[in-house]
């Protein structure tokens, strides 16, 4: 069993300390706090930090934790975000944490439009969620997309159809039946070419490099963002950095 390098305190010392101090102590964190409960209370506020790095780092941090407890929360801070890159950050680290019901939560935000920059990218990086949380994704993307043209005309038809796909687990048939009872998926579905293979074109972000623009406008250095995502994992007894 590793000891614990966690400082005595470290919650207030996260609390009160410069960014710098608490930057160094997240790796800590989310390293050797999985098992203290509500560990992820403490990152919550730096969730909404000003300064780009911290709160990206924090974000890591709380899906790296594991919390179930964080999900709701930070559905919250997504609610009021404005900033589409921030709202998109916080969807994946939704998306790493093990929540029971990922989708309900998230529907008020799928049923309209946002503020903020570019909206059609946080709707595509939602799209691509729901298509992840399996066949009950597809009711909310068929009801909520699908049956408003005039909103899933703002999407990619092949993101729409590998989150269908996604979803139905690439279970063709299944897609079949379902359209008998939905004229708007069956007119999606209507001699479509699925994607041929389960693994995903898209993700979250509207491009791999999408983030790391943001952190270089912030002032954030290519460097310095790459170290903001490396951490240490378990693996057959021991810990990698990377």
């Amino acid at each position: 069993m590793e000891s614990s390098p966690l400082p005595v305190g470290w919650q207030e010392l996260l609390a009160h300390g410069c960014p710098k101090e608490q930057l160094l102590l997240l790796p800590l964190i989310e390293r050797y706090a999985t098992t203290e409960i509500c560990a992820y209370t403490a990152l919550l506020p730096l969730a909404v930090s000003q300064d780009f790095a911290l709160r990206l780092r924090a974000l890591l941090a709380l899906g790296r934790l594991q919390q179930v407890e964080a999900f709701l929360p930070l559905v919250q801070i997504l609610s009021a975000e404005c900033f589409n890159h921030w709202r998109l950050a916080v969807l994946d680290t939704l998306f790493m944490l093990p929540y029971p019901d990922k989708i309900s939560p998230l529907l008020p935000l799928l049923a309209q439009d946002q503020p903020g920059d570019e909206d059609a990218f946080f709707l595509s990086g939602l799209v691509w969620f729901l298509g992840q949380q399996g066949e009950l994704g597809i009711a909310p993307l068929t009801d909520m997309l699908l049956a408003k043209p005039v909103r899933s005309r703002r999407l990619k038809d092949d993101l729409l159809a590998e989150a269908i796909f996604a979803a139905a687990a690439g279970d063709i048939n299944l897609l079949a039946g379902l359209s008998k009872h939905s004229p708007p998926l069956a007119r999606f579905c209507d001699n479509r070419v699925w994607p041929k293979s389960k693994r995903a074109s898209f993700g979250i972000y509207p491009n791999p490099d999408y983030l790391l623009q943001k952190a270089l406008q912030a002032g954030v250095s290519k460097e310095q963002y790459k170290k903001l995502h490396h951490w240490y994992r378990r693996k057959k007894g021991a810990i990698f950095h990377g």
